[in-house]
């Protein structure tokens, strides 16, 4: 049984010192490095701990909002049966059952353009409001869509409630292009870890990622280990998935289990030649670096080169580069059952069942929006 010695051992060795207090073990657990706050209360909870009122009102706060990522995945597996979830419930599910792990958001895959389409549209008539929209040249013929839907905190824990749909299994890094993972439909636990992994690109890895791969490599059958392998090789995820395999090795925590990546394969070398390769492709390099500027001010040079290799280029040209483009809304009126792309003076424009969107590579400039949007 996984107890709340075993959450503090696996902290402390991730850099909390051993004579911590409860509540400051608590105050950090709290902390993005850790994200283990629900994880901790339902330990302490299960292990008979009378919890003062606060404690037991955060961990009531994080039963409802997982109730809540509950209710509204039975909204979207009615519109799109063949819709699946990754990391979040699907790793939760591998928990024992005395835990509790946070929900942050609910991330869902429709293959199928239409399906998260539809999908989209359920969401925004029950209240959802759309907060991100990503278009991506697919390794597939097609495009990539990512879409982020949001809505209000309603508890102390002050945090909004996302759903990120996706038509990739693999999508989170601006630098690379999202992955379909061929056996995904043999393995969906293999499908959750390499999620999981590949949130490397975007951030370190913390405690829970920790916890959770432990978790997902004891559930694991040997289909599973052979599933992840595949996967790890098609996401070129490889070195990661080795650095996080690492963090559990230096936990504490003992797994049977484990996929053994001892050295890159050749897979993960033909991944980094192929993302040199994209790199020395000098408009593509700059495309990558006016990203940068969409979510940080990155200062006037960055924003600069932004605006030069957007208004240079052109949205098109930065698109069959393989770029992410990004959705500034000009209209909450829908527009057909799908995606369609316009070019409107001058700008790239995306119309879709929940909106339009002009489609930008970098840091959106006023003068880019049509009049009526930009008065």
């Amino acid at each position: 049984m996984i107890g709340s010695e075993a959450l503090r051992g696996l902290m402390c060795r991730r850099g909390v010192p051993e004579s911590v207090d409860d509540a400051t073990l608590l105050a950090l657990a709290r902390d993005p490095a850790h994200k283990l706050a629900a994880t901790l209360l339902s330990a302490w909870a299960a292990e008979g701990r009378a919890l003062p009122v606060r404690q037991r009102e955060e961990l009531d706060n994080h039963r409802s909002r997982i109730e809540r990522y509950e209710r509204a995945w039975s909204s979207i597996v009615d519109a799109a049966p063949q819709a699946y979830v990754v990391k979040g419930p699907s790793i939760a599910a591998h928990y024992p059952a005395h835990l509790v792990r946070a929900a942050g958001d609910l991330d869902v895959v429709c293959r199928r353009a239409d399906d998260l389409w539809a999908v989209a549209v359920r969401l925004v008539e029950q209240g959802w409001e759309v907060a991100a929209t990503t278009v991506q040249l697919s390794e597939r013929d097609g495009l990539d869509i990512l879409l982020q839907l949001q809505q209000p905190p309603d508890n102390a824990l002050g945090v909004p409630y996302v759903v990120d749909l996706t038509t990739a299994d693999v999508a989170t890094s601006l630098r690379t292009r999202a992955h379909q993972l061929s056996n995904r439909d043999t393995s969906p636990l293999a499908t959750s870890a390499i999620a999981l992994v590949a949130e490397r690109w975007e951030r370190r890895f913390n405690s829970r990622d920790v916890l959770d791969l432990y978790l997902l490599e004891r559930a694991a059958t040997p289909q599973d280990m052979a599933a992840l392998r595949i996967g790890l090789a098609e996401s070129g995820l490889g070195r990661a998935y080795r650095q996080l395999t690492r963090a559990v090795d230096r936990s504490g925590l003992v797994s049977e289990h484990r996929a053994r990546l001892d050295a890159p394969s050749r897979v993960d070398i033909r991944r980094v030649a192929d993302r040199t390769r994209r790199w020395m492709h000098p408009v593509r390099a700059l495309g990558y670096l006016a990203a940068t500027t969409v979510e940080d001010e990155r200062g006037p040079l960055v924003d600069r080169i932004g605006q030069l290799v957007h208004e240079r280029a052109g949205a098109r040209r930065l698109l069959s580069l393989g770029l992410p483009l990004f959705g500034v809304p000009l209209s909450h009126d829908p527009a057909g059952v799908g995606l369609r792309l316009t070019d409107q003076g001058g700008q790239l424009v995306a119309h879709t069942p929940v909106g339009s969107f002009m489609l930008v590579g970098a840091a959106c400039r006023a003068e880019w929006l049509p009049q009526e949007v930009a008065a």
